[in-house]
Formats: structure tokens, C-alpha cells, sequence
């Protein structure tokens, strides 16, 4: 399947465009808890009235151990519990995701890999991937979780993956496998649009010629995803620890 591109990808100034943007609405505020694990997809129906999300429980070495299927409506924010991903979602979620715009071959999403000096605990841009939990532990000793934790934090070189469109950019995975579409995702019809996180964690557009914009108000988006008519953008945004607000944004 397309969505899979990136795990096959080898070692590989800007004007604002045209448009504006309003300010980013919540839709509904989410956290693990209620979600069962972290934010991992979002989609949108072709009407553009209901949003899917999935969520993740993970392992101690942070594999996928189970989903959980959401639907929003955006006239009636809710989350509402599903069995499982509608057709609709599925099929968002692999051309959006994708390193090329749907039914065009470029621009293309570039793939490279790097070693970095970093801690071991680093993840990717726009929030973690993992939940997050645990506590400290003062023994003193070199088997306790508190001396784990520290050497967690040692300086170590870690494995950055990072992709980028015309020279910019929009997804850095740090000591963490990458996941398509997580840190952007493109418009559905021309001209090519990507919405995704920068590396300070706002909300950008890039178009096919380069040309760049962040949309203010935004911070540590993930996610990002466009309305099937482009009027739209959805993303999640991490607020604190296991808090994410789900939020949409107008642009033109």
C-alpha cells in the first residue's frame, strides 16, 4: 500500500503563498485516558461533517499492542466509540499520508537518516508517540527506576529520520520509527498543498513551488489534516501531559 513508502525510502525561502487563515477552534479536548492509548491517525469523512480518530496502546518498547476507533461529528463534538476504522477513513488516510499528492507524482517527500547527539528518551516533532507514565526512585542504587531514568538522559547519538518537501522540514522522527502522515498530510485535489508541523510544533502549508506559511495560534500539532473540499484543516494539539486538544482551522 502507498502508506507504506517510507519504510522502503533510502538516504537521499520562502514567499507567503496566497490565502489566509482563521484562528484554530477545540473541538473537544481528549486525553489517554478516555482515548485508551495516543492520538496515531485522523481522517475525514468526504462531506466533510465527521472526523475518524485511532489511538494506540503501546509496549514497554513502544509496538502497537491494540487500536481504538473514534468518531467525531464537528457540528456535535463527541467522541464516540467505534469497532473499527470506517471505509471512508481508510482510504483518507492512504493518499494523505503518502509521499506524493494524490494522483500526482510530485512533489515528492524526501527521506534521510542521520545520527544525532541526543537522549535516549527524545522522540518525534509535534508529541510523543508513546504514552507516557512512571515514577522516581531516590535508592540510590544502579538498578532502580530513578538510576534508569538518568542514564536515559545521558548524551547518547541517536537515529533522526527526516523527511522534507522543497528543502523545507515537515516531519523529524527522533529515536522513534517514523509513521507516515503523522506530521503532515496533503490536500486532496490541485493545486498540491502539504499541511504539516514544523520543527517548533506550529501548523504550516507548503505549496508545490516551495512557498510557505505557519497559521498562528498553533503549537504542538500533529496529525494535521485537510477537508476533502481543502476549506479545512483538522490537527491535534498536545496541551500537556496525556492532553491533546482535537482542533480545525479555515483557511483559503
Amino acid at each position: 500500500m502507498r502508506v507504506e513508502w517510507i519504510l522502503a525510502a533510502a538516504l537521499v525561502t520562502s514567499v507567503v503563498p496566497q490565502g489566509r487563515a482563521a484562528q484554530p477552534a477545540t473541538l473537544t479536548h481528549l486525553d489517554t485516558s478516555s482515548l485508551q492509548g495516543v492520538p496515531v491517525q485522523l481522517s475525514w469523512s468526504e462531506d466533510g461533517k465527521q472526523l475518524y480518530l485511532e489511538a494506540a496502546e503501546r509496549d514497554a518498547d513502544g509496538k502497537v499492542k491494540k487500536t481504538h476507533s473514534f468518531l467525531v461529528t464537528v457540528a456535535n463534538p463527541v467522541l464516540e466509540p467505534i469497532d473499527a476504522a470506517p471505509g471512508w477513513a481508510t482510504r483518507y488516510w492512504s493518499w494523505k499520508s503518502y509521499k506524493t499528492p494524490p494522483d500526482a507524482a510530485e512533489p515528492e517527500i524526501l527521506v534521510s537518516q542521520e545520527k544525532r547527539t541526543g537522549t535516549a528518551t527524545e522522540s518525534t516533532m509535534g508529541g510523543s508517540l508513546s504514552e507516557s507514565g512512571g515514577g522516581t526512585d531516590n535508592s540510590g542504587t544502579g538498578t532502580g527506576l530513578g538510576s534508569v531514568i538518568n542514564r536515559a538522559q545521558q548524551q547518547v547519538k541517536v537515529p533522526v529520520v527526516i523527511l522534507k518537501l522543497k528543502g523545507e522540514v515537515v516531519g523529524e522522527f527522533v529515536n522513534t520509527p517514523p509513521v507516515p502522515g503523522y506530521t503532515f498530510g496533503w490536500a486532496a485535489a490541485a493545486p498540491a498543498r502539504l499541511a504539516y508541523a514544523t520543527t517548533g510544533g506550529r501548523l504550516a502549508i507548503i505549496d508545490a513551488r516551495g512557498q510557505k506559511r505557519e497559521i498562528s495560534g498553533t503549537k504542538n500539532v500533529s496529525l494535521p489534516a485537510w477537508s476533502v473540499d481543502g476549506s479545512t484543516i483538522a490537527f491535534v494539539s498536545m496541551t500537556g501531559k496525556n492532553k491533546y486538544d482535537l482542533c480545525v482551522v479555515e483557511v483559503r
